[in-house]
């Protein structure tokens, strides 16, 4: 029991410094005006509103295909609410998310979303998953694939 928590804090702390590493260490709330899959206006996510995060390394496919534009936008929705923005990092021949998820409680759905640059449009994604505080999901050599509907 104790080393799962320990592994989770790990991964974690190694999210954390791979985010400071690619320059996204901006604590401010991130806003897009593309429109999201719940038709609201911006996608914006307060760090701040939230007791617990967990961390995803992601990648998007469609039609089981790597989507490797550095232009594209990941976000994780919990019902119309938005709980996590991420723009992509170059790495090896694609493009991969940090994405971390936000939640004041344990056992939400999360969804996902995520705006596509070269067709200039706003797609659902078929994943979902259930929030679980300080959870890591996914990593650079394998990373959480999240595929397009």
């Amino acid at each position: 029991m104790k080393i799962s928590i320990l592994i989770k804090i790990l991964h974690s702390l190694l999210f954390i410094i791979c985010i400071s590493a690619c320059g996204d260490d901006d604590p401010t709330p991130r806003t897009f005006s593309n429109p999201p899959v719940t038709d609201q206006g911006e996608w914006v996510v307060n760090s701040n509103d939230y007791q617990d995060f967990m961390t995803i390394v992601a990648e998007i496919h469609l039609d089981d295909e790597p989507v490797c534009n550095v232009d594209d936008i990941l976000a994780a929705f919990s019902g119309s609410d938005v709980r996590g923005v991420a723009t992509p990092y170059n790495h090896l021949d694609c493009v991969l998310f940090n994405l971390i998820v936000y939640s004041n409680e344990g056992g939400e759905a999360i969804t996902f979303g995520a705006y596509l640059s070269d067709e200039s449009k706003t797609v659902a994604c078929s994943n979902e998953i259930t929030f679980e505080a300080g959870l890591g999901l996914g990593s650079p050599d394998t990373p959480y694939i999240i595929e397009i509907k």
